[in-house]
């Protein structure tokens, strides 16, 4: 069944354990913190390790990510998403 699921990106870079297939939908801001919503099939059991970096306005992006989404903290601060893939 498809579902959207949400992870909390708690740090600046973290490895998430997402169900294979797993579409990027959107991300927000809750509660101070990066929300990321992926479109899951809730019944994949088989997982890929994701791994999903808030980066601030000018500082480098490494080559091998690619960008999800911008979000702006409640301070006013800008984080641009990104997703390493498969790792």
């Amino acid at each position: 069944m498809r579902k959207v699921y949400k992870y909390v990106l708690e740090q600046d870079n973290m490895r998430f354990d997402l169900p294979v297939g797993a579409e990027f939908c959107s991300a927000s801001m809750q509660e101070h913190l990066p929300v990321l919503y992926f479109l899951v099939d809730s019944e994949e059991e088989r997982t890929e390790k994701h791994y999903i970096a808030a980066i601030p306005t000018g500082q480098p992006v490494p080559g091998f990510m690619w960008f999800l989404a911008t979000v702006v903290s409640v301070n006013g601060l800008v984080w641009h998403i990104f997703d390493g893939g498969n790792v």
